[in-house]
């Protein structure tokens, strides 16, 4: 009887050790795999991070650009270049307009 006894047990220990392997490799499995997933979405964060950098540079880059465009000497430049002429004085009209009618009050009204 105590030879059966100790052929059961030998044979519940194994399938133990068996179940517990079973059990350690797909815990690593599932780690290396979180490890896995965690470095693509690390990479995808330094991607769009990078991205926004760019955008960010191109945007400053933009706002440069059109601060250039618009300054006067770049103005006259550019309308020179489509055939118009500069303003002249002795060509300018002065229109006077009624503070009321102002919409702003930051407007200019030349008074003569």
């Amino acid at each position: 009887m105590s030879w059966h006894l100790t052929a059961i047990s030998d044979r519940v220990l194994s399938l133990s050790a068996f179940a517990a392997t079973v059990a350690l490799v797909w815990g690593a499995a599932s780690m290396i795999t979180t490890q896995y997933k965690i470095r693509q979405v690390f990479i995808e964060i330094e991607t769009e991070r990078r991205i926004e950098r760019e955008l960010q540079d191109d945007a400053s880059q933009l706002n440069i650009d059109l601060a250039r465009a618009s300054l006067p000497v770049a103005v006259s430049a550019k309308a020179g270049k489509n055939g118009f002429s500069t303003a002249e004085l002795d060509r300018t009209v002065m229109i006077e307009v009624p503070k009321q009618r102002l919409e702003h009050d930051q407007m200019e009204v030349f008074v003569k």
